[in-house]
């Protein structure tokens, strides 16, 4: 439901450095601040990020400054459904570039955030990054019951792995 403001957040920053006579000190981002928002891959279904990747991209269309980054983790579990590689499909059919990082390496999260946001800045235009492979260590939330869509096997590799543990 943030993904609206993010891309609100970027047309505004840039609308404001535009106007004549806006005391720039007064603004509260600078000029070449980026608007990040970050969802599951469940998400992606969602009214609200459908609605804010479309606006990102008329917003491109119509040449207007548009520096957001949409992050998209992906482990495969739409809450409490498999995802069945939906959002390889998806993130197929959006009108911008897509980074791609190993959600299991940390230094490839780094290099694929880094390009990421330079190229939005660089460019004043959206870009994905796709977290793949994030593990979902814990369920969704407290009432989420994994073991109605998950194995006993898959739960208990879920809970071993720690993207952290390397660093």
């Amino acid at each position: 439901s943030q993904c609206p403001q993010a891309v609100g957040r970027a047309l505004g920053n840039q609308l404001a450095h535009g106007l004549p006579g806006v005391d720039r000190a007064e603004l509260l981002l600078p000029k070449d601040a980026i608007s990040l928002v970050s969802v599951g891959d469940g998400s992606v279904n969602n009214g609200h990020f459908l609605s804010a990747v479309n606006l990102a991209g008329y917003a491109r269309h119509r040449g207007y400054k548009c520096p957001t980054v949409f992050v998209v983790t992906d482990n495969e579990i739409c809450i409490s459904l498999r995802g069945h590689g939906w959002v390889d499909t998806f993130i197929s059919k959006l009108h911008m570039p897509v980074h791609k990082a190993d959600g299991m390496d940390l230094a490839s999260v780094y290099d694929a955030s880094s390009s990421a946001i330079e190229y939005a800045r660089s460019r004043q235009s959206s870009v994905c990054l796709l977290v793949e492979n994030v593990p979902r260590r814990f369920g969704h939330a407290a009432t989420d019951r994994q073991a109605a869509y998950l194995t006993g096997a898959e739960i208990m590799e879920a809970q071993q792995s720690n993207p952290l543990e390397g660093a």
